[in-house]
This record gives structure tokens, C-alpha cells and sequence, in this order.
């Protein structure tokens, strides 16, 4: 099986690097803001399946939260471990994959979707895309992972049945 790259995957590898070097930069702010933005995240998508509009808020004032206690935690308690160049670097590099990991999910899952009459189910990205931007989401192998069921090697993100598909897609999951 050879692995062949688009340039969207080009464009997301370079976002997951980009978050890493911001990790190891950060320290261990950076781990601190990922493990509560994964928890945020996941009460967000609880709340959003009730009241939408609530949950921009929410992330704008969880995003300052997140980023004043990190602030106060490294400041504070955490002030030695955060001095420590390698530990903080590898504490944040890891915060940095968490939320590079998230974001690249997110984004290769954010194309717009169509139905598809003849088999009674939705093609994704959206046929009505244009053809540069449809080919290259539709061969992202970033795409592809996440869309392929379990048994091809795959999240099975698209499964009737995932948990992953609510957390990355919940405008699609009832789709």
C-alpha cells in the first residue's frame, strides 16, 4: 500500500507541526490549556446537542480561563517544573500534539456534505465543491483515516455508531 499525500495534507502536517513547536515554546502552559480545552470540548459538544448559540460563548470564556489559570498555575505551584527546560519542552510538545491532533481532525472533517440519492446516504466532501479543493480533501490520507472503518485501518469517524464522529462532527452526526 503506497501513501500518497495531498496538498491538504501538506497544509494540515504543517498546522500539527506548527502546534508542537508552540507546545515545546509554551511549556507547560501549553499541556495545561490542552487538557482542559479536551474537557471543554467535550462539555461543549454535550451542551451544543441542546442550545448552539450557548456554546460560542462558553468557548470564548473557557478559552480566557484556561489561559489565565494556565498563567497562575506556572506562575505559582507549577513554577519550578516550568523552569526545567527539557521536562516543560516534553510537557508542552505534548500539549502542542494534543491540540494539533484535534485541530487537523477537525479540519479535514469540515467540508460541507451532499446527499446522494442513488445509495440513500451523503458523499463527503460535497460534490458541489469545487474540483481542486473536492480532490484534494476526498484523497487527503488525513481524510481518509478518519473516514475509513476499523476493518480498512481506519477511525470509522462516518460509523452509525461513534462516539468520535459526535466529538468531531456533531452538525453531521444526526446526518
Amino acid at each position: 500500500m503506497q501513501l500518497e499525500l495531498t496538498w491538504v495534507d501538506a497544509v494540515l502536517m504543517v498546522l500539527l507541526a506548527a502546534s508542537i513547536v508552540l507546545g515545546v515554546r509554551r511549556g507547560v502552559s501549553m499541556l495545561i490549556v490542552a487538557l482542559g480545552s479536551l474537557v471543554v470540548w467535550i462539555v461543549l459538544n454535550i451542551l451544543g446537542l441542546f442550545f448552539p448559540p450557548l456554546g460560542f460563548v462558553i468557548a470564548l470564556a473557557a478559552g480566557y480561563a484556561l489561559g489565565a489559570l494556565a498563567r497562575t498555575l506556572v506562575n505559582g505551584p507549577l513554577e519550578a517544573l516550568n523552569e526545567a527546560a527539557l521536562p516543560a519542552m516534553v510537557l508542552g510538545g505534548f500539549g502542542g500534539l494534543l491540540l494539533g491532533l484535534g485541530l487537523i481532525a477537525a479540519l479535514a472533517l469540515s467540508m460541507p456534505i451532499s446527499a446522494n440519492s442513488a445509495s440513500g446516504g451523503f458523499d463527503y466532501p460535497s460534490t458541489r465543491l469545487p474540483t481542486w479543493l473536492g480532490n484534494g480533501v476526498r484523497d487527503s490520507a488525513v481524510q481518509q483515516f478518519l473516514s475509513q472503518p476499523a476493518s480498512r485501518g481506519g477511525l470509522g469517524v462516518w460509523g452509525s455508531n461513534s462516539a468520535l464522529r459526535n466529538l468531531l462532527v456533531p452538525d453531521k452526526a444526526s446526518r
